[in-house]
Parts: structure tokens; C-alpha cells; sequence
């Protein structure tokens, strides 16, 4: 089945490759092998992956020229370190893309599921701390 060409297709397709990165690649190259969520037992853990990792997978798709709507804006979670803090929650970071058309950025997190499983890609606005950024 041929898919649409469009921003919404390009950011499904950025969610297969990254869970095929973290599964197939570097993933089983280094041993990574997180569970959903914050391990807090695995903190400096060298296996554990890490909110910049995605940013970094991101960079290799887009270094490669397989982005054609997005761009890769860096990691976000400084711009909400005091605000996380200061509502009591743990400051927090995602990768970034912006579509080129709109301006509208995304957060790319793969904190929700297990190594090897689809990030959400969520617009910035809605995700973790809503309207914070």
C-alpha cells in the first residue's frame, strides 16, 4: 500500500525508524534493554538510554536526507528545568523536530514504552508540562 506524502506520514515513519534503531542497531550493539519509565536503578547505567538519544537518532535521519518536512531542533527540557521543579515534578527532556511548513514543533519521546517500541510524537504544546514551552 503506498503511503500519503505529508508531514503526518513523515512523523509516523520517524516513530518506526527510531524503535527500529533502538531494536535492531545500536540498541542490540550496546545492550540497551529499558523498560517504560524512569529506572531510577539504572541512573549512570551506560545501557540505559536517555531522552538525547532520540536526538540523536533523529540527527542521523536528517543527516542522511531522509527528512523531508522536519527539521531537528535540539533537545528541549532546559527551557522547563526551573518550572518542573518548581510544580514538584522531575525536569524532563525530549527530542525535538519542526515541521518546515507550519513551524509547529513536536516532541519525539520514547520514555513511554520498552527499547525497541514506537516514541509518541506529540505536539511540543500538549506534551509533559502542557503549555510550558
Amino acid at each position: 500500500m503506498k503511503r500519503n506524502d505529508s508531514p503526518a506520514e513523515e512523523r509516523r515513519a520517524i516513530a518506526y525508524a527510531i524503535a527500529l534503531m533502538e531494536r535492531r542497531q545500536v540498541g542490540a550493539a550496546i545492550g540497551i534493554n529499558d523498560k517504560a519509565g524512569m529506572q531510577w536503578s539504572a541512573s549512570g547505567d551506560g545501557t540505559q538510554e536517555d531522552c538525547v538519544d532520540d536526538s540523536s537518532f533523529l540527527m542521523v535521519l536528517q543527516s542522511n536526507g531522509l527528512l523531508r518536512y522536519h527539521t531537528v531542533q535540539g533537545p528541549l527540557g532546559e527551557d522547563n528545568m526551573l518550572y518542573g521543579t518548581l510544580i514538584g515534578s522531575w525536569p524532563y527532556y525530549t527530542a525535538i523536530i519542526k515541521e518546515t511548513q507550519t513551524g509547529q514543533r513536536w516532541a519525539v519521546d520514547a520514555w513511554i514504552g520498552d527499547t525497541g517500541t514506537n516514541p509518541s510524537i506529540t505536539k511540543l504544546g500538549d506534551w509533559y508540562l502542557k503549555d510550558a514551552s
